[in-house]
């Protein structure tokens, strides 16, 4: 079992947004060029949270609140680490240790 450590302003703000849940999922985009991946995180609700256990999503414990791998090729380093960070008023889930 992987330790998630979340930052104090990620857990401020998921219980200002009332969420229970982190959702990590990978993020495709493919054109004439290439394809391009990158992993993502977004805050979920309780309801989305159990939509995503019923689907059989992975999820692991992470304090106060659980992380919730919701595409199955994301692999998961022995320590993992989420943030938050702003960008012109955009709050932004930062994601280390999790890749695909």
């Amino acid at each position: 079992m992987p330790a998630i450590t979340l930052s104090q302003p990620l857990q401020a703000y998921l219980t200002r947004k009332k969420c229970t849940c982190v959702v990590i999922d990978l993020a495709e985009c493919k054109t004439c060029g290439g394809a391009v991946a990158e992993v993502f995180a977004r805050a979920a609700k309780p309801a989305e949270a159990a939509r995503l256990k019923e689907k059989g999503c992975r999820t692991l414990p992470a304090g106060t609140c659980e992380v919730t791998l919701a595409n199955p090729y994301l692999k998961v380093a022995d320590e993992v680490s989420l943030g938050l960070r702003h960008f012109l008023g955009i709050a932004d889930i930062t994601v280390e240790g999790i890749t695909f």
